[in-house]
């Protein structure tokens, strides 16, 4: 019995899912939204956004529209803008959306680019010139932008060693917002580690000992100017110790420095006259009056044995002297000849010894020997920074000279410790290759002394590019820039810049559009549409009409039927190369994400064939004869195509089966952060159902659907083509007016009611329509509600939505709710949708859930009752005595014989009932009731019987004419009793049998029974 009940409920769940699946499937599968306008101001760079995994659910809904977006470059704060019709909302987006940081000074100047860079200018440092310097600046700020007077904040350097610690600090100013940080380290720093941690073994004294430095930011005193009294106080490396200032929680890490005992080595610069003779310069500048010395070396496997070394100056150098590095080796000889601009010196080296094996070579060079060493005076320069040329040239005897080589010696007044070159951002994203316009960032590039001044050195600079196939670098080295003929982004591509002896390198970040694009349509089949008459635009000459021609004939010659319309975006994602070995892709915001790029490349969009299909605006694609093109995005530089999308137009015809309607009495918008980035931004747009006050007005949003199962917003066709008329189901509540502006009719508020009180029709236009018969395509009808003196967000009743907590899924909606039938054979609307609470679709699945539930329920309360029924059977035998194990008795024949016979039949106290399967399938399990004493019996799982007839052991088989062939087959198994472990008896499944069954039953159970 509990059996059959439980197949009958698990029928009739079967039979409500699917129902419910089929009824939530009508209404949660469009992809409906609210044809609102999305537009973003104050941004210089922005985009809307398409998410790989987006929530379906986000946009189904006729009330509201979802839109993912991301200002990428702002100066002011963006503000989003939507609109639909008359009604308009806009909203700024808050700082907090935009993570922007509020370290840069007061809060009325927007500092979303903002970002503080910090350079190094050694990483080793000398006990001799115990100094770190530290260079910070703000990347993102605009230099052109000298109206800002914001005050800058102080930055706080700390260098930790061990347990010790050093600080210093600055102040960002200036157009480009820098500033240098000076720590003097002590001495005892450069010593070895007092402790060493763990297994960790002493730093060697080439590898240097390293120390930490971190910085965080703090507001200046009222005058701006960075507080000279220690803010931190206790031990800073040790968190958690008393009088720990909260900034401390900011601290952000530099890098790190090595520091070194031994005396800084002089930076010689190589210059190698052939392939035997070398000559090494200084690479530092020197100053007026000081003496260069320049070393002159011959190879280690060189057989010369003579040469004559000759080198020019120019005026303001004086040659000095040439003195050999080992007189019992070379022999050198000098010639000073001095000239009206140039001075020329001549220098004859001859061998008179072999060289001794253990000869102290050229200083720290064991590839060279040493062998004549010049000095040369800078008497004089003519500005403060520059350099002095010196050619060389070699010549040997019997063997001719050697070209002519050109050395430099920088001359300058300044003790420079390095240069920087900045970049106004960090990042270039290029969009030439969508647009053909050139992108540029502006590059300064200071130099930095050892007093910690800083000197724009831009004009005097060189500069090249890395590769040139991912950013390009101006002539004049004053900007680097991207014109769309790259080939490939890249994650801190390098520009390099030399200033005298020094170079430093440029990093920045170059993002591209990967290829070929995205083209997103919202149908790629277009078909005509039966029913929708719209006007012929031909150049043909018009035909004479002729008398008997009536007017509707006249109107319908000059009309065909229109084709569907679609939605059109193109679509990419920004990468990059990573630096590394691999060049594994990184993606801008992520690989789930996707770029609305469709204005970029608007210009650029074109159908191979016009004939079949037009676009227009860029994002409208209509058809126009049957056949099958091609939409294509053309570069704006070549000749190729950066995507393409196959479009067709169909010859079959398909019909307008619903037409969805939304009123739309204003607009709230609602901003809050994407869960899927921390740096895209979600925007929701919902319609205002509510009309609160007399006359309020709202127009009518509508979608159509199709035969062919495809849905568009009616907005997207073009208004001439088609006409709507509405009618009020109750001009009590609420009366209809037609906007000759709008074209569109408007709903005005004239008493309190609620309700589906609008039926629209949409209709061809009117240079189509036949005079007879108005041609009506759809019929739709809209749900409102009027409530004087309360707003959409007051509102607590069933139909209505809280504007004040939307929920990040955006599927807080009511219910469908029933819509009157249409006129013409119209079926249901199944376009028309209020706001949800639940979607239909999560609706069916809780109802089917529920019932489960219940069947659940139904079937625990059975089993129940069949367990508390056993349980009292066990009680009223528990003081019989309990039978010895026995074979089982069975009585095989009619009922009538059965109940004859009873009687006569005494009864015993080790009878046992055996139940008895006909055999005619798989039998699962057995179970059998004691006789005299309840008993719960394992069940035992038999083989399905073959055609043999075997069933446990194997039976013999008996005569045709034997006199048990006519009876019944019974098995006699013997079961060992078990006691019961729960009470609860396993339910078999029982065979349905009929009258002539065999019956049988056991004195005792008869009994019990």
């Amino acid at each position: 019995v509990i059996a059959k009940l439980f197949n009958e409920y698990f029928m009739d769940l079967l039979c409500i899912s699917k129902a419910l699946l089929q009824f939530s499937s009508r209404f949660s599968s469009l992809p409906t939204y609210l044809p609102v306008s999305y537009r973003i101001f104050s941004a210089e760079t922005s985009f809307f956004l398409k998410e790989a995994n987006q929530d379906f659910m986000r946009n189904s809904s006729l009330q509201s529209r979802v839109e993912s977006f991301f200002p990428y470059k702002a100066k002011r704060p963006p503000i989003l803008n939507a609109s639909y019709g008359p009604f308009s909302v806009e909203q700024v987006v808050p700082q907090d959306l935009m993570l922007t940081s509020n370290f840069f000074g007061s809060a009325n100047k927007f500092t979303y680019n903002w970002k503080l860079q910090a350079y190094i200018m050694s990483n080793k440092i000398y006990l001799s010139k115990p100094k770190v310097q530290v260079l910070f600046y703000i990347v993102g700020r605009d230099w052109d932008d000298y109206s800002t007077t914001e005050r800058l904040p102080c930055l706080r350097v700390f260098a930790f060693r061990e347990t010790r610690e050093v600080r210093g600090s600055c102040r960002l100013k200036g157009d480009l917002g820098l500033c240098v940080a000076e720590l003097e380290l002590l001495p005892s720093w450069f010593n070895p580690p007092t402790v060493v941690t763990g297994r960790k073994k002493p730093p060697d004294q080439f590898e240097g000992s390293p120390v930490e430095l971190y910085y965080t930011i703090q507001q200046g005193d009222e005058k701006g100017e960075c507080t000279a009294e220690d803010i931190r106080k206790g031990n800073a490396i040790r968190p958690g110790k008393d009088g720990i200032d909260e900034t401390m929680s900011h601290l952000q890490r530099i890098g790190s420095v090595s520091l070194y005992r031994g005396q800084e080595t002089s930076q010689l610069t190589e210059l190698r006259l052939d392939g035997n003779i070398v000559v090494w310069l200084p690479s530092k500048p020197v100053k007026q009056g000081e003496v260069v010395n320049v070393y002159v070396t011959i190879a280690n496997n060189s057989t010369v044995d003579q040469f004559i070394l000759r080198a020019k100056v120019k005026k303001g150098v004086n040659i000095l002297s040439a003195k050999t590095s080992d007189p019992r080796q070379w022999d050198v000889k000098q010639e000073v000849g001095n000239g009206g601009k140039h001075s020329t010196t001549t220098v004859i080296s001859k061998v008179i010894a072999l060289p001794f094996p253990c000869f102290p070579l050229f200083r720290s060079n064991s590839l060279f020997n040493e062998v004549v060493q010049m000095n040369f005076e800078i008497a004089s320069f003519s500005s403060l920074s520059g350099t002095q040329p010196i050619t060389w040239q070699v010549e040997y005897p019997r063997k001719g000279t050697t070209d002519i080589t050109l050395s430099e010696i920088f001359i300058c007044q300044k003790d420079l410790v390095g240069i920087v070159p900045l970049a106004m951002d960090t990042e270039i994203l290029n969009t030439a290759i969508l647009t053909g316009k050139t992108v540029a960032v502006p590059i300064k590039v200071v130099s930095i002394e050892e007093n910690s001044a800083v000197t724009d050195i831009s004009e005097s600079v060189e500069c090249k590019s890395s590769d040139e196939d991912v950013i390009k670098v101006s002539d004049r080295c004053d900007y680097v820039f991207v014109n769309g003929k790259e080939m490939k982004g890249k994650v801190n591509a390098l520009v390099n810049f030399t200033y005298q002896y020094l170079s430093a390198p440029l990093q920045i970040t170059v993002w591209v559009p990967r290829l070929p694009l995205q083209i997103d349509i919202s149908d790629t089949e277009l078909s005509q549409i039966k029913g929708w008459r719209v006007p012929v635009v031909s150049n043909k000459r018009p035909t004479r009409d002729s008398d008997d021609e009536d007017e509707d004939e006249r109107k319908g010659r000059g009309c065909t039927l229109q084709y569907q319309h679609a939605t059109v975006r193109v679509l990419t994602q920004f990468v990059a190369e990573d630096s590394g070995p691999w060049g594994q892709l990184s993606y801008l915001l992520g690989s789930d994400w996707q770029f609305d790029i469709t204005d970029l490349v608007m210009d650029f969009m074109q159908l191979e064939d016009p004939h079949i299909a037009k676009l227009q605006e860029g994002r409208i694609l209509i058809g126009r004869e049957v056949g099958m093109t091609t939409m294509q995005v053309l570069s704006p530089l070549s000749d190729s195509i950066l995507a393409e999308k196959t479009v067709t137009v169909l010859d079959d015809k398909v019909t307008i089966t619903d037409l969805g309607v939304q009123l739309v009495a204003g607009l709230s918008l609602f901003l809050q952060p994407s869960a899927a980035s921390n740096r895209a931004i979600m925007a929701t747009t919902v319609a205002q159902e509510l009309l609160h006050t007399p006359k309020q007005e709202a127009v009518v949003s509508t979608w159509i659907q199709f035969s062919d199962s495809s849905v568009t917003p009616l907005d997207i066709y073009d208004p001439k083509d088609f006409s709507l008329s509405a009618v009020s189901l109750d001009e009590a509540v609420v009366s209809i007016r037609q906007n000759a502006a709008l074209e569109w009719p408007v709903v005005a508020a004239e008493g309190e009611g609620q309700g589906t009180l609008i039926k629209v029709d949409m209709m061809i236009s009117e240079a189509c329509q036949k005079s007879k018969r108005k041609s009506v395509l759809a019929v739709g009808n809209g749900n409102i509600k009027v409530k004087f003196g309360q707003n959409d967000a007051d509102s607590d009743t069933g139909g209505d939505y809280d504007l004040q907590n939307i929920p990040i899924d955006f599927t807080n909606f009511p219910a469908q709710v029933d819509l009157p039938k249409g006129s013409a054979g119209m079926e249901e609307n199944d376009l028309v949708q209020t706001p949800r609470g639940l979607s239909d679709l999560e609706i069916g699945m809780y109802a089917l859930l529920g019932v489960f539930c219940l069947a659940i329920l139904v079937f625990l309360i059975n089993c129940a009752t069949f367990a508390l029924k056993y349980r009292h059977k066990q009680v009223l035998v528990e003081g019989q005595a309990t039978m010895t194990h026995s074979h089982d008795w069975v009585w095989l024949g009619n009922e009538a014989e059965l109940l004859e016979n009873a009687a006569d039949s005494s009864p015993q106290q080790d009878e046992h009932t055996t139940i008895i399967d006909r055999g005619s399938g798989c039998e699962e399990s057995n179970q059998l009731l004691n006789g005299s004493a309840q008993k719960n019996i394992q069940s035992q799982v038999h083989r399905c019987a073959d055609s043999g007839g075997k069933l446990g052991k194997e039976q013999k088989p008996e005569p045709l004419h034997s006199p048990t062939s006519k009876r019944k087959r019974v098995k006699f198994t013997t079961f060992t009793t078990i006691p019961p472990d729960d009470g609860c008896p396993t339910v078999n499944s029982i065979l349905s049998s009929n009258d002539d069954d065999i019956k049988w039953v056991s004195e005792r159970n008869k009994e019990m029974v």
